[in-house]
């Protein structure tokens, strides 16, 4: 009989051991109807002075082992730059590279290394030259772009009233 109750407390203790060291995931909400998504937006316009007689150019590479992880490439970006429309047959194609081979950011140094070799603060329409080599274990990646300096002469905001319009 006391062997019985011996390993009914072992077992409750092995029981209650397992229950309170278990892996476990919590989900924390501090609001009751599901996510509360707040966005805030300013409508800025820009005035631009482009430059139509000379074309700036920027290359950027990138090698990624196994399509995970950069092992090589640049690393300054211009923000803004190097994201594109899904519905574009460009970029849908581009989608089907190896997961982790990230497009943008190789287009988004590019775009850096033409702006940064002159006094241009914006490239206006940029086209970019996408070459991809696969090869076992690796996948390089590198972008040409070319496309006319803007210089920013004047930054404003749009009135509400003109928003509706």
């Amino acid at each position: 009989m006391k062997l019985h109750i011996s390993i009914m407390y072992a077992s409750l203790l092995a029981g209650m051991f397992l229950l309170l060291s278990g892996c476990g995931t919590t989900v924390n909400r501090s609001h009751l109807f599901g996510s509360l998504d707040i966005g805030i937006s300013s409508q800025l316009e820009a005035e631009l002075d482009i430059n139509m007689e000379e074309k700036l150019s920027g290359t950027s590479s990138a090698t990624y082992l196994l399509g995970l992880l950069q092992i090589s490439g640049d690393s300054s970006y211009v923000d803004g730059y190097g994201t594109s429309n899904s519905l574009n047959p460009i970029s849908m194609l581009t989608s089907m590279l190896p997961v982790g081979v990230n497009l943008s950011k190789v287009k988004s140094a590019a775009v850096y290394n033409a702006i940064m070799g002159s006094e241009a603060d914006v490239l206006v329409s940029p086209q970019y030259l996408i070459k991809v080599n696969k090869a076992l274990i690796f996948t390089s990646v590198k972008v040409i772009v070319k496309g006319y300096p803007g210089y920013i002469k004047d930054i404003r905001q749009v009135p509400l009233e003109d928003l509706s319009r």
